[in-house]
C-alpha cells in the first residue's frame, strides 16, 4: 500500500512540475501571448485615439491595473489563485511568470504612465510601438536564435531589434504623413528651414529607434524587477518629445491622428 501511495505522490508531483516546466519560456515562439500582447495593445489604442478622453482613458486603464496587481499579489501567496490563474491565462503566461510578476502589470503601467504624462499622439505612437514592435522583435529573434552572430549581450537578437525598429517607423511614418495635421504646424513655425518630409522622416527614426533599443536593452529572462513592456513606451514617449519640443521646436499638442 505504502509503495503504491508513494507512486501516486510521485505521479502527481510530477503532473504538477510537468504543468511549470510545460509553459513557453522567451524562446519559444508563443503565438497566443503575441496575440494577446498585440490586440490589448491596439485595443487600448483604437479607444484613446478614437471614443476617450484622456482622463477616461486614464480611470479605465487604472481600474484594470489596480484589479491586475492586486491579483498578482493575491496569487503569490494563495494556492488556489495561483492555479486559477494558471488555468484561466496560463495560454498565455512564461514559465518565469509562475514566480514572478506578470508582464501585463508592467505594460499596463507604462501606457498609463505615457498617457498621463505626454500628448496624446506620442502616447498613443508608443503604445504602437509596444503592441507591434515588441512581438515581432521577439518572433525575428526566435527565428534567426540560432545565429550567434546577432546575439546581444541581453540575450535579445539584433535581427529582432532591426525588424522592430523597421515596422515601428514604417507605423508612425505612415500616420504622421498620411493621417495627422503636422505639415499645416510645420508650415506654421516660422523656424523651419528643413522639408515637411525629411520632418516626419526624423521624429519617425527616432521614436522607432528608441523603441527598438528599449526592447533590446531589457535582459531576457527577466533578472529583476525591470521589464521592457514598461520601458518601450515610456523611453519611446520621452525621446519623441524631448526631441520634438526641443530640437525641432514642434508642440505635439497641437497635432492630431484622424482628426479627432
Amino acid at each position: 500500500m505504502s509503495k503504491k501511495t508513494n507512486n501516486n505522490n510521485n505521479k502527481n508531483n510530477n503532473k504538477k512540475n510537468n504543468k511549470t516546466k510545460g509553459l513557453p519560456t522567451r524562446d519559444d515562439f508563443h503565438l497566443t501571448r503575441k496575440l494577446f500582447h498585440s490586440v490589448w495593445g491596439l485595443f487600448y489604442f483604437i479607444l484613446y485615439c478614437f471614443y476617450l478622453t484622456q482622463q477616461t482613458t486614464l480611470f479605465i486603464l487604472t481600474i484594470i491595473f489596480t484589479t491586475i496587481l492586486f491579483g498578482e499579489i493575491l496569487r503569490k501567496k494563495v494556492k488556489k489563485i495561483q492555479e486559477l490563474t494558471m488555468k484561466l491565462f496560463g495560454s498565455v503566461m512564461r514559465q518565469h511568470e509562475q514566480k514572478q510578476i506578470s508582464g501585463i502589470v508592467f505594460y499596463l503601467a507604462g501606457c498609463i504612465l505615457s498617457i498621463y504624462l505626454f500628448p496624446k499622439v506620442i502616447a498613443l505612437f508608443s503604445i504602437l510601438c509596444l503592441a507591434i514592435g515588441d512581438p515581432i522583435a521577439s518572433s525575428f529573434g526566435i527565428f534567426a536564435k540560432n545565429l550567434q552572430f546577432f546575439k546581444l549581450k541581453t540575450r535579445k537578437s539584433l535581427v529582432g531589434t532591426i525588424a522592430a525598429f523597421l515596422i515601428c517607423f514604417i507605423l508612425i511614418y505612415y500616420l504622421l504623413n498620411n493621417y495627422s495635421n503636422i505639415s499645416t504646424i510645420i508650415e506654421q513655425n516660422q523656424n523651419q528651414n528643413q522639408n515637411q518630409n525629411q520632418i516626419i522622416f526624423v521624429i519617425s527614426f527616432i521614436g522607432a529607434l528608441t523603441a527598438a533599443i528599449a526592447e533590446a536593452s531589457v535582459p531576457t529572462p527577466r533578472p529583476t524587477k525591470f521589464d521592457d513592456n514598461f520601458f518601450i513606451p515610456f523611453a519611446t514617449s520621452c525621446s519623441l518629445w524631448l526631441f520634438s519640443k526641443y530640437v525641432l521646436d514642434i508642440d505635439f499638442n497641437q497635432v492630431t491622428l484622424f482628426n479627432q
